[in-house]
């Protein structure tokens, strides 16, 4: 991410993206996690872009600068909408290039353009030759609304980024 500006979205609706997030410039980790609730029947799955090392003290709603939280009601979230069951981490420099890259990748059926950046099916990823920029999307568990989650570090630093993409609360569409 050579920029330092994270943006969150689906690649394949928007002109976007929804959110821009000020991130340390470079390479991060991505991490799938998965619960289950006690009870077996609903589990959570949920996509992380750790941007630092330190641990998160404190998670907030990333925003627009028109969200207003007080509207929401209670479990209720703001987030980014799909069409596509698709979102993406990428850098916001190259969003432009990365979407038309994974549209174009999409509408071709192209494997060759994709790389499989994990063992799971959840993350496929593509790079911008220009600047190196790369696009990480992942599926998301339905069409609809996603939030997305800023974890911040004591020292109030990013340090990771959360898009629950199955078992959410009720969103507001954006």
């Amino acid at each position: 991410m050579p920029s330092g500006v994270l943006a969150v979205d689906c690649p394949l609706d928007h002109d976007g993206p929804h959110f821009s997030i000020a991130v340390p410039p470079g390479e991060h980790v991505l991490d799938e996690a998965q619960a289950a609730f006690l009870d077996g029947c609903e589990s959570s799955t949920a996509v992380r872009l750790r941007v630092g090392e330190a641990p998160a003290v404190s998670w907030e709603m990333a925003l627009r600068p028109c969200d207003d939280t007080r509207l929401l009601g209670e479990g209720e979230a703001y987030g980014f909408g799909t069409d596509g069951a698709m979102g993406a981490f990428a850098d916001a420099g190259a969003w432009g290039p990365l979407q038309r890259l994974s549209r174009q990748v999409m509408e071709d059926n192209d494997p060759e353009a994709w790389k499989y950046s994990t063992d799971s099916a959840y993350f496929l990823r593509t790079r911008e030759p220009g600047s190196g920029a790369e696009l990480v999307a992942f599926a998301v568990g339905s069409d609809g609304v996603h939030p997305v989650w800023v974890g911040r570090s004591a020292d109030g630093d990013v340090v990771g980024v959360v898009v629950l993409v199955e078992g959410m609360p009720d969103l507001v569409a954006p």
